[in-house]
């Protein structure tokens, strides 16, 4: 008997709450209009952005977030894959570099 009315003051508190929860959530108001300046998308902030990110991915260590090991190799096979683009964006970029330096001597 005793077991029961535990069982309903629990179930009465907790319908209580969801239902504080749900009128609360009634009564905010919504943003209707999100303010975005100018400087919001701007190419510095774009590019700062995408260097840090970029940094925080290929510098954090897998071992101390504790994933499970098929998420583990998972990440591991995409900073691998990260950094391989990297590479090789820098060797396009000097291989480009190198090519007009030479395009431009023998224009000269």
């Amino acid at each position: 008997m005793v077991n029961i009315l535990l069982i309903a003051i629990v179930f009465l508190v907790a319908t209580f709450l969801v239902l504080q929860f749900i009128k609360k959530r009634k009564n905010e108001q919504v943003e209707d209009k999100i303010e975005v300046d100018d400087k919001t998308y701007t190419l510095e902030l774009m590019t700062a952005f995408v260097k840090k990110r970029l940094d925080e991915i290929t510098k954090i260590n897998l071992y101390d977030i504790g994933l499970s090991e098929e998420e583990l190799k998972r990440r591991k096979q995409k900073k691998y894959e990260l950094k391989q683009a990297l590479e090789m964006l820098t060797i396009k970029n000097m291989l480009k570099n190198l090519f007009l330096t030479y395009y431009l001597m023998n224009m000269v």
